[in-house]
């Protein structure tokens, strides 16, 4: 019975690794206002998956409008074991916000090539600078 339940699970894992073959990272940036900031989303494929650079990449802001923010995606870089999407952002003013930014891409591994979309998302949290700060 242990076994079998053993080997169940294992399946059920498979099956979810198979689902999404990648991980993403996905950074709280912290930062002051009329500051540009710099960070990096990462997009990690699992064992025998490599991004695909055959398939025309796509990553764009959400359309949903956030004036609190002034972001910009700097460029999507791929190296060997990873790929990641450099973005920057300017906030206006103080508080926290997401940025969501929406991908659409392709990964292989040694028998077939997949193509997923997903949203990746940063939470922006922007504070005082301690510098201006009165005792």
């Amino acid at each position: 019975m242990l076994s079998k339940t053993m080997f169940i699970g294992f399946l059920l894992m498979s099956q979810i690794q198979a689902a999404v073959p990648y991980v993403k990272n996905e950074p709280v940036v912290t930062t002051t206002t009329d500051v540009s900031a710099s960070f990096r989303i990462d997009i990690i494929p699992n064992y025998g998956w490599y991004w695909n650079e055959k398939y025309p990449s796509k990553f764009k802001l959400s359309e949903e409008e956030n004036s609190k923010l002034d972001v910009v995606i700097e460029a999507w870089v791929v190296e060997a074991s990873k790929t990641f999407i450099k973005v920057s952002v300017v906030s206006a003013e103080f508080g926290t916000a997401d940025i969501l930014i929406k991908g659409k891409f392709s990964l292989c591994n040694p028998t077939t090539c997949r193509i997923f979309s997903d949203d990746f998302k940063a939470h922006v949290i922007t504070q005082e600078e301690c510098g201006n700060k009165e005792n």
